[in-house]
Protein backbone atom coordinates (compact mmCIF):
# COMPACT_ATOMS: atom_id res chain seq x y z
CA UNK A 1 0.00 0.00 0.00
CA UNK A 2 1.21 3.36 -0.47
CA UNK A 3 0.40 6.15 0.69
CA UNK A 4 1.48 8.67 -1.84
CA UNK A 5 -0.16 6.75 -4.80
CA UNK A 6 -3.45 6.68 -2.54
CA UNK A 7 -3.21 10.50 -2.09
CA UNK A 8 -2.48 11.06 -6.11
CA UNK A 9 -5.64 9.04 -6.69
CA UNK A 10 -7.38 11.28 -5.02
CA UNK A 11 -6.43 14.20 -6.32
CA UNK A 12 -6.73 12.92 -9.71
CA UNK A 13 -10.14 11.08 -9.24
CA UNK A 14 -11.04 15.04 -7.48
CA UNK A 15 -9.80 16.58 -10.88
CA UNK A 16 -11.86 14.46 -13.14
CA UNK A 17 -15.13 14.68 -11.53
CA UNK A 18 -14.37 18.55 -11.58
CA UNK A 19 -14.27 17.81 -15.25
CA UNK A 20 -17.07 15.75 -15.48
CA UNK A 21 -19.15 18.49 -13.84
CA UNK A 22 -18.21 20.98 -15.41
Amino acid sequence: YNVVAAGDSVVHRQAVESLLWE
